[in-house]
Parts: C-alpha cells; sequence; structure tokens
C-alpha cells in the first residue's frame, strides 16, 4: 500500500516515466503486443494503453509484479535506465550468474577460457 502512495505522489516524475518507457521497451524487444500483455497479465488494454497515452496514469505495484512476470524480468529492471542494448536477465542466466558468484578467482578464470574457445 505505501508503494502504491508513492505511485500515486510520483505521477510524472522522471522514475515513473522511465518504468513506463522500459516497459515499452521490453515490450518490443521480446515483441509482445498491448493486447498480448493485457491477456498474459489480466489487466485491460484500456489500462495498459492508460499508462503510456494518459499523463496521470501509473502502474500500481500489483500491476507492475504482473507485468515483470508476463515479460520474464525483473522489477528492478523497470527501475534502470537501460539501453536498447541490454540484455534481459532470464532465469537461466540468473542462476548461471548465481552459480558463478560462488567460484573462485582461479575457477571464473577457467570457465572464461572455456567460453572464449567455444566461441572461436
Amino acid at each position: 500500500m505505501y508503494y502504491n502512495c508513492f505511485i500515486m505522489a510520483m505521477k510524472n516524475s522522471p522514475m515513473i516515466l522511465m518504468v513506463k518507457t522500459n516497459i515499452q521497451k521490453f515490450m518490443r524487444q521480446k515483441c509482445v503486443t498491448i493486447r498480448e500483455l493485457a491477456l498474459r497479465t489480466g489487466l485491460t488494454e484500456v489500462a495498459i494503453r492508460n499508462w503510456f497515452s494518459a499523463a496521470n496514469y501509473s502502474p500500481s505495484l500489483a500491476n507492475i509484479e504482473k507485468v515483470c512476470a508476463a515479460l520474464e524480468i525483473q522489477p528492478f529492471e523497470l527501475f534502470c535506465d537501460i539501453g536498447d542494448d541490454a540484455i534481459p536477465l532470464t532465469e537461466e542466466k540468473k542462476t548461471l550468474l548465481e552459480k558463478y558468484d560462488n567460484l573462485t578467482p582461479k575457477q571464473k578464470a577457467a570457465i572464461m577460457t572455456m567460453i572464449d574457445s567455444y566461441l572461436e
């Protein structure tokens, strides 16, 4: 509830505008239309369109979570200034990074050498 009040107070803030922009970027990257997003989230097309066209509409936290699940992204990705070349963090990549973080520096170097050899 606190977060929803925060969102309401910041409707036209740069952060909320960034969230809306990033939702659109991820939709483009994943070739998801507003209609598809509505079906995946259980939201109405009108509600989603209003986020992008009406200055006084912003997604609630619950709706941000639905959008993230539908687009297979993490919520923090909507609050960051991402470029068009950003790489979405899938569950597979997240698992890989978590395992990589538990390796020793020597093991990490060996993994990087192995990856480099596959890319040659």
